[in-house]
Parts: structure tokens; sequence; C-alpha cells
């Protein structure tokens, strides 16, 4: 399954994006997507438009609920992907 957030053209700027377990802090953010999710690889991968890599992240299982928050809606600056509930 993919999943697709659109953020800020990047020359108006750089948007932070971060994947993990443990999630920084989460003050100030909207949840955008809850969804549980099958990785039968056993990874979860963040790719850009282009489908290159740039996160890889090694889940002890093959399903997990996925939560993404941003700071905005419109064009986020900072994208959180949270996995949890692995399975």
């Amino acid at each position: 399954m993919r999943a697709s957030v659109a953020t800020q053209a990047a020359v108006d700027g750089e948007t932070e994006v971060f994947l993990g377990l443990d999630v920084p802090e989460l003050d100030n953010l909207v949840q955008i997507a809850v969804c549980e999710i099958s990785f039968p690889s056993g990874c979860v991968a963040l790719t850009d438009s282009g489908a290159d890599r740039f996160f890889n992240l090694t889940i002890g299982g093959s399903r997990a609920t996925v939560v993404v928050w941003v700071d905005t809606v419109d064009a986020p600056t900072r994208v959180i992907v949270q996995v949890k509930s692995v399975r």
C-alpha cells in the first residue's frame, strides 16, 4: 500500500520528515491519517515523488498501525510518520 503527503515545494524551503517507532513531540501537529498496513518485507520505506527511497525502518513484524502527523494540511513543512502496534 502507498500513501501520499504533498509538502511545500523545494524552492520554498526544506521539509522535515521523520519516520520512527518513537516520535518527537507532537504538539501543534495535525493527525491526517491512521491505517493498518501489511509489510511483508518487514520494512517501512518513505520515498519521494520519484520513488527514490530516503528512509527505511525495519520493524519486528509484518503488520503495523501507521499514523501520519503534519504541521499544516495545505503545505506541510513537518511530516511525522509514526509506526506503532507492530504485529
